[in-house]
C-alpha cells in the first residue's frame, strides 16, 4: 500500500526569501527540485525509496535519501524535451512561459469549469500575460492534455 505525504515543507520554505532564491529538494540520484514544484511524496509500505511527484504529473521515482539547500534560480532559459510540455514559473504573478505544444490552440480553465481565456500559440516557446487573472489555481488545457498552474 502507498502512502501520500503532503509536501507542507514547501509552503514553510517559501516565505520570505528573495526573488532569486528558492529552496529545493536535492535527491541522491542528482536531482535538484525546487521546492515549488513538487506536489507530493509518495512512499511505499514494502520498500525504503519514495517518489517525489511534481505538480505537473511527473515524478522523480527510487529516491532513497534527500537533503533541502537555498539554491539561486537559474536565468537562463531552458529548451523542453522533445514532446514535453513545461509550464513554468509556476506559481506565477505575471507572466507565464509556455514551451513543447504541437498543438496552436489552448485555453485557460478556472477550477469551476469556466473557459477563462482562449491563446493562440504561435511559436514553440511563448508567453502569456496573466496578470489581469485573480489569484487561485487554473489549467492551461490542449486537446491533448491539461497542466495546472497556481496564479499568485
Amino acid at each position: 500500500m502507498q502512502k501520500f505525504i503532503p509536501v507542507i515543507v514547501a509552503l514553510l520554505f517559501s516565505c520570505s526569501l528573495s526573488a532569486r532564491q528558492v529552496w529545493c529538494m536535492l535527491t541522491d540520484k542528482g536531482d535538484e527540485i525546487p521546492m515549488y514544484s513538487i506536489d507530493y511524496l509518495m512512499a511505499s509500505d514494502t520498500e525504503a525509496s519514495f517518489t517525489v511527484v511534481l505538480k505537473d504529473g511527473s515524478g522523480v521515482p527510487d529516491v532513497e535519501k534527500a537533503t533541502f539547500r537555498l539554491s539561486q534560480l537559474s536565468t537562463e532559459v531552458r529548451k523542453p524535451v522533445s514532446g514535453t510540455v513545461s509550464l513554468y514559473p509556476n506559481p506565477v504573478s505575471h507572466t507565464l512561459f509556455v514551451c513543447g505544444y504541437e498543438t496552436k490552440s489552448v485555453q485557460i480553465i478556472a477550477l469551476n469549469g469556466a473557459v477563462v481565456r482562449d491563446i493562440e500559440l504561435t511559436q514553440q516557446e511563448q508567453s502569456i500575460n496573466v496578470e489581469d487573472l485573480p489569484a487561485g489555481v487554473y489549467f492551461l488545457r490542449s486537446p491533448h492534455n491539461s497542466i495546472r498552474f497556481i496564479k499568485q
